[in-house]
């Protein structure tokens, strides 16, 4: 699932000609579907959308949050507790949400920022 989200991502940020942040939006994807398959459930969703000025991300999957859903560092000394921060350090702002039915992360990055 991550690779094809990854190719998902780059196939069409290049046909809408937003090479700079190919590599930001991949690794974004990478982060948050993996968030995804090891702390959620069901189905994950990927949705991806050029506007005028910006370029959105959203991941879905389809069971409540078993987690944290803001950045903060592992505690199990496992190397985990990057994605979120990273979805910090990355976008020009971001958000999580969850539901008895739904965990819904995503991340916008202006088409100005700079490349990574």
């Amino acid at each position: 699932e991550i690779r094809r989200a990854r190719q998902l991502v780059r196939a069409s940020l290049q046909s809408w000609g937003r090479h700079a942040h190919v590599d930001a939006f991949e690794l974004a994807a990478s982060e948050l579907v993996t968030n995804a398959v090891v702390h959620g459930d069901g189905e994950i969703g990927l949705r991806l959308e050029a506007r005028d000025d910006e370029v959105c991300l959203e991941v879905t999957d389809a069971g409540p949050s078993s987690g944290v859903l803001r950045p903060t560092r592992s505690q199990s000394g496992d190397g985990g507790g990057w994605g979120l921060r990273l979805m910090a350090a990355i976008s020009s702002r971001w958000g999580a949400s969850t539901g008895p039915a739904q965990t819904r992360v995503w991340m916008v990055r202006r088409s100005d920022e700079p490349p990574l």
